[in-house]
């Protein structure tokens, strides 16, 4: 049950139907990625160049050319000074952690979290199915298991995005939480730690353009 209530409660299910708006926008930049990896190894595959390759290797080359850069990608966007994927960017929003923007180890384990462990269970799932076994047309236990987490755990994402406090596990996993962009005469503005001096704020602010 949440525990938000009144102007807090509504700008929090804003925020939330902005980071679902910005994580759509993230995954058709993902799938363009999807469809150009398949135009290359659909032919190759109809023409026979993977027919000496297991039902495992071809998964493990699928996983690897296909999730693994896109969780890399995404944490390096969100490891820079903007903080933000494509998505983000687009929609005003950045991932902060502390006073600045997580690191490349934090947004790594952030998008391996969020981006690589469903897909890959739902590639674990599809792999199972494909792969040749039980003659008798019987679907193993283990597969309708690894399919139904491979749904539950984005669904589990998306409702955490408007329960309680609005952060996802991943989130609150790697300590991290996804913020407005304040902006400043149409600039983004970006705080980031500096050593406190005497007179001076322990905060730096940076603009940059949008």
């Amino acid at each position: 049950m949440s525990t938000r209530s009144g102007p807090t409660a509504r700008a929090d299910k804003r925020l939330g139907v902005v980071r679902l708006v910005a994580w759509i926008i993230d995954w058709v930049c993902i799938l363009g990625w999807v469809g150009l990896t398949a135009a290359v190894g659909v032919p190759l595959h109809l023409a026979g160049l993977t027919g000496g390759l297991s039902y495992f290797q071809l998964n493990l080359i699928g996983a690897l050319v296909v999730v693994v850069p896109v969780v890399l990608a995404a944490a390096v966007t969100e490891s820079r000074p903007r903080a933000a994927t494509p998505g983000k960017r687009l929609t005003g929003l950045r991932v902060s952690k502390g006073h600045g923007g997580p690191s490349v180890w934090a947004a790594l384990v952030r998008n391996a979290l969020k981006i690589g462990v469903p897909w890959l269970i739902g590639h674990a799932a599809v792999f199972a199915l494909t792969m040749p076994g039980d003659t008798s047309g019987a679907v193993p236990p283990i597969v309708w298991l690894l399919t139904a987490f491979s749904y539950a755990l984005p669904i589990a994402y998306v409702e955490s995005l408007f329960l309680h406090t609005g952060r996802t596990p991943y989130d609150a996993a790697t300590g991290t939480s996804v913020v407005r962009v304040p902006t400043h005469h149409g600039h983004a503005t970006i705080s980031s730690p500096t050593p406190p001096g005497p007179g001076k704020s322990p905060l730096r602010t940076r603009i940059v353009p949008e």
